[in-house]
C-alpha cells in the first residue's frame, strides 16, 4: 500500500490543522481579491486590529450575501 494513504492517528490532528490552515489561507486570498484589498487587510479584520471603511464592509457583506451588521459590530468608545 502506498505510504501517502496510510493514516497515522497521532498525525491526524496535525494534518487536519494543515488542511484548515491551507483552506483559510485560500479563503483570505480569495476574499481579498474579490473586494480589492491586500490579504493582510483581511487578516487584520479577522483579528479585530482594523476597522473597515463603510465601502469595504459593504463589499465584504455583498460577497457573502449578508448585511453589514451581521458581520461587524459597532461599539461607541
Amino acid at each position: 500500500m502506498d505510504e501517502l494513504f496510510l493514516l497515522d492517528v497521532r498525525k491526524a490532528g496535525f494534518r487536519a490543522f494543515l488542511v484548515n490552515l491551507l483552506l483559510n489561507s485560500f479563503m483570505v486570498v480569495w476574499l481579498a481579491a474579490l473586494v480589492g484589498v491586500r490579504r493582510e487587510t483581511i487578516g487584520h479584520l479577522e483579528k479585530g486590529q482594523y476597522n473597515p471603511s463603510l465601502k469595504l464592509a459593504m463589499d465584504i457583506a455583498g460577497v457573502f450575501g449578508v448585511k453589514v451588521k451581521d458581520l461587524f459590530e459597532f461599539t461607541d468608545e
